[in-house]
């Protein structure tokens, strides 16, 4: 399995800079890419930053990392088996 989130970060924060080298996919859109990385956990339960930890086989960081909010575009949720949503190359 990729991971069970797809969570996609802002192309112009800080973050969007650090992983738009090493980003597992890019969402396309309105002249932007903004990087996107497979992760098995997502912890929501702050009210500033979310807590990523990678999926094994992301490309992004092999340790868990802190997101800004406001660095963070969108989190899929990915069913078992499911592909990347459209948009994503």
């Amino acid at each position: 399995m990729i991971g069970d989130y797809l969570v996609v970060i802002n192309q112009q924060s800080g973050a969007g800079e650090t992983f738009s080298k090493t980003c597992d996919k890019t969402l396309s859109g309105n002249g932007k890419e903004h990087p996107a990385m497979f992760c098995s956990e997502v912890d929501f339960s702050h009210s500033l930053y979310l807590l990523c930890t990678p999926a094994p086989t992301s490309r992004a960081s092999k340790h868990p990392f802190y997101l800004p909010h406001s660095s963070v575009v969108m989190v899929y949720t990915l069913n078992k088996g499911e592909v990347v949503p459209v948009g994503f190359r």
